[in-house]
């Protein structure tokens, strides 16, 4: 078979040419089914007694154009069968192994081909290939370009398609309706990190994934948890968040928030951590110290996230541990002050509203006042606030007050027999210390 290849592609006699006439130096577009294939050129040919042919050549006869590589062992399968076709058709059917690697790198692996089947391949070949490579963009080997003998592609597919029955159809008939070959290439650099940019991809497939950034300018300052969905993925999302707001963040997860007031840092350098700075000092200090991070985990892992958050920051900032723990400390607990109910709701839509001067509960519960005041408004509080108002229906509530004033919010919670009051509690804090 390969004695026979080599003399028929020399002893072939061009009368007409069926390929579409093409400059070496243009550029190369690429070919699908039912175009004519340009009339190249093809250098890097080993085991031929011809350096170059033109694809002109091969007119008259079946032309399936085989992208190959030494490491892909579909490829190396595929090599006896094509030997077996090829003889059994004889005149009518070429095979021709391109591949983008080496002449060195192919010449190796035929040597130590050899020595294992005890057979010489002398098959001729392409090496060293990019011209057919652009003209026939593929992202997976083996991959097949059928080509009739009127240079007109016809088919393209992987390797299961090669066959006697789809080979004599084509032969017979001159038709071969076979799907083509899905084999989308799309921009990828090895250099760089996948997904990001486009590179690989845009990420509508990502199925898990972690990431770390410094700060990144012109994204502000945020976090975001998307919806418990159990159709949905998991996603945590941080951006320029100083690492205590990480911390925070991650071991909060998703139930509970620990402020400033929650925090105890045991470190020796707590201005790696925090600062008082101001104004431009403040700024520059942030820039340093501030981090964009997203963790991304499918439906079934999504109870798993906030742990996976921990997990990172734990590798990431090796100097640092975190952990949660329940300590004794002074709270403003919002507690009621009569046993009159004045609280019960009328009913309706569940609504929330806040702003800086007002707070508006209908239908809801009483935490989400605590949570409001202690997580925003009060947040600068030096001890934490959490409810005890031991009420467990929902509740109508509308105060007027500067919701960021101990004294004006207490002012207002009279009319409801509500108050804020310092009080020892045990409580969870965020605990922050060197390793």
């Amino acid at each position: 078979m390969n004695i026979l290849f080599r003399r028929l592609a020399l002893l072939f006699i061009i009368v007409a040419n069926p390929f579409v006439s093409f400059s070496q130096n243009s550029n190369i577009f690429p070919v699908t089914i039912g175009q004519q294939v340009p009339d190249i050129t093809l250098n890097g040919l080993i085991n031929s007694n011809s350096e170059t042919l033109k694809l002109s050549n091969f007119r008259g006869k079946l032309l399936i154009l085989d992208f190959w590589a030494t490491w892909c062992s579909p490829c190396i399968a595929m090599i006896p069968k094509m030997d077996s076709l090829q003889i059994l058709y004889k005149n009518k059917l070429l095979f021709l192994p391109i591949t983008y690697q080496s002449k060195v790198d192919v010449d190796n692996f035929l040597e130590r081909r050899k020595i294992a089947i005890g057979k010489i391949d002398n098959q001729p070949m392409v090496v060293g290939d990019k011209t057919l490579s652009n003209m026939f963009p593929h992202a997976s080997l083996p991959h097949y370009v059928w080509i009739n003998g009127e240079g007109t592609v016809v088919a393209i597919t992987g390797y299961e398609e090669v066959n006697s029955e789809n080979i004599e159809k084509l032969l017979r008939t001159g038709n071969l309706n076979l799907d083509k070959k899905s084999d989308q290439r799309i921009a990828y650099d090895g250099e760089l990190p996948l997904i990001i940019a486009g590179n690989g991809g845009d990420g509508h497939n990502l199925l898990y994934h972690t990431v770390f950034t410094s700060n990144t300018l012109g994204l502000n300052a945020g976090y975001s948890i998307s919806p418990d969905d159990s159709l949905r993925s998991k996603k945590i999302t941080a951006t320029n968040e100083s690492l205590l707001r990480l911390y925070m963040l991650a071991y909060g997860e998703g139930i509970r928030y620990f402020g400033k007031n929650r925090l105890l840092l045991r470190v020796k350098q707590p201005e790696l951590l925090t600062t008082q700075l101001k104004g431009p000092p403040y700024e520059d200090w942030y820039r340093a110290h501030s981090y964009c991070y997203e963790v991304m985990v499918p439906p079934a892992m999504s109870r798993d996230a906030f742990h996976i958050m921990q997990h990172d920051l734990e590798l990431f900032f090796s100097a640092y541990q975190a952990k949660v723990e329940t300590v004794k400390t002074k709270c403003l607990v919002l507690v009621r002050t009569s046993n009159m109910d004045k609280l019960k709701s009328a009913g309706g839509k569940a609504e929330v509203h806040f702003d800086l001067y007002s707070a508006h509960l209908q239908n809801t519960f009483l935490n989400q006042l605590t949570a409001r005041l202690g997580g925003l408004y009060m947040q600068n509080s030096p001890i934490p606030i959490i409810e005890d108002a031991k009420y467990n229906g929902r509740v109508d509530l509308n105060i007027q007050a500067n919701l960021s004033s101990l004294e004006a919010v207490n002012t207002a919670l009279r009319q409801y027999d509500l108050k804020l009051e310092e009080q020892e509690r045990e409580m969870e804090m965020l605990v922050v210390s060197d390793r």
